[in-house]
């Protein structure tokens, strides 16, 4: 009853998290929101940055000219005294000059002062618009740092929460036993490795049966196959070697460290890493081919579809998808020998494969019944089975899926694949 509280307990949790990152959806669509205001307000900002060098252009013109008037009519106002003092001294009768000495200089002064109160509110303008683009600056960076505060205190209380249900998950399906001198991690490795050794067959037998699917890849247009192949779960690197020996790029990808190891001992190049976290990382459009033999039974249905779209994401137009799976529906297999391996998870039978193939957008090219048992088609001939008993018992133990996403591969991506 504790490991079912627990469960219970692990499964309201796991609620809230899915609750919290979706408000961390809703913060960053907040965020982007906000951003979107920036760019305005930065193309004001630079358009007002252009209005104030001109009118800062125009004012120093116009100081410069203020200052020419200015020593201008300080020779003027001497000169006129000159001929004032002249005329007081000869005695002529000179009011009416006086009079429109007068009328220009005060109409000058008049003329200057217009200039000054233009170039004053021109300054004022200028330091008006300032201030109201550094004040919206200022208020779309508070909202954002808001923003960005209340995001950052979700995110630590999601890593905290999530810390947790970690914690209550292996309090209730606990870790591997560690092995001597491997630690818990590697030693389930070398658990899943030793059954693999024992169940999956020889590396030559499995390259020679793997081989059925060189000729989809060697038939792809020259730009397509000319791109990273991919080989997801790629185990003892079988299929590498293939691809490698018909002249073809090709990196495997696996969790597994054990099996990494071994891979690239033997000089093939693999990467450890998750499938899905894998592939997220490449370029749109940038891979040729992407294989999953004998991975997808691993996978819980949510891990798998995700699988399946990033893969259809990162491959080119005209790419191809490789999957292969044990078969349910040969009796044997659903029963038993799917059971040797104790990390699968679910059978997937041939339609609901296709189907969760095309529901990721692939066009499915061909479906391939393979493997199949002939001691058991030997005895079926000689006892004279059913043509539905057959295929029970003795029809094809795996199945394979080639896909093609769609288009004529002409805009491919070169950005080569990353770990």
């Amino acid at each position: 009853m504790a490991t079912v509280a627990g469960f219970v307990r692990w499964l309201k949790a796991l609620r809230s998290l899915n609750a919290q990152r979706k408000a961390l959806d809703d913060h960053a669509t907040e965020l982007g929101r906000l951003s979107a205001r920036i760019d305005p307000l930065a193309d004001a900002a630079q358009s007002h940055a252009r209005a104030l060098g001109a009118r800062e252009r125009e004012i120093r013109v116009l100081e410069a000219t203020a200052a020419t008037l200015q020593r201008d009519i300080g020779e003027l106002t001497a000169r006129l005294s000159s001929i004032l003092t002249r005329i007081d001294r000869d005695g002529v009768d000179a009011q009416a000059v006086r009079e429109g000495v007068r009328r220009e200089i005060i109409g000058i002064t008049e003329w200057l002062g217009r200039l000054d109160r233009s170039a004053t509110q021109l300054a004022q303008a200028d330091r008006d618009a300032t201030d109201l683009v550094e004040a919206n600056t200022r208020e779309v960076t508070r909202q954002m740092a808001s923003v960005r505060e209340r995001l950052e205190a979700e995110i630590r209380e999601v890593t905290r929460q999530m810390g947790s249900v970690r914690e209550r998950l292996e309090a209730i399906a606990p870790l591997f036993p560690a092995l001597p001198n491997l630690g818990p991690e590697h030693s389930a490795a070398w658990f899943h490795a030793a059954i693999e050794g024992a169940f999956r067959g020889s590396e030559a037998e499995i390259q020679q049966r793997l081989s059925v699917y060189l000729p989809f890849v060697t038939r792809l247009p020259r730009d397509i196959v000319g791109l990273h192949a991919v080989d997801i779960g790629c185990g003892r690197g079988e299929w590498l070697r293939v691809l490698n020996d018909a002249g073809l790029t090709a990196i495997g990808v696996d969790a597994n460290a054990v099996s990494v190891g071994r891979c690239l001992a033997e000089g093939l190049k693999v990467i450890r890493d998750d499938a899905i976290h894998y592939l997220r990382g490449q370029a749109d459009a940038s891979l040729g081919v992407v294989s999953a033999f004998h991975v997808i039974e691993h996978l819980p249905t949510e891990s798998l579809i995700a699988l399946f779209v990033e893969a259809h994401r990162a491959l080119a137009p005209g790419g191809l998808l490789l999957v292969e799976t044990p078969n349910p529906d040969n009796v044997l297999v659903g029963s038993s020998s799917f059971y040797l391996d104790p990390t699968h998870r679910n059978p997937i039978p041939a339609p609901l494969l296709r189907v969760m193939v095309e529901f990721a957008k692939f066009d499915v090219v061909e479906s391939l019944a393979l493997q199949p048992n002939d001691e058991m088609r030997d005895l079926a001939a000689a006892e004279h089975w059913p043509a539905t008993l057959v295929r029970l018992l003795a029809g094809p133990r795996d199945i394979g899926v080639v896909a093609r996403k769609p288009g004529d591969g002409r805009a491919l991506a070169t950005a080569p694949p990353h770990a």
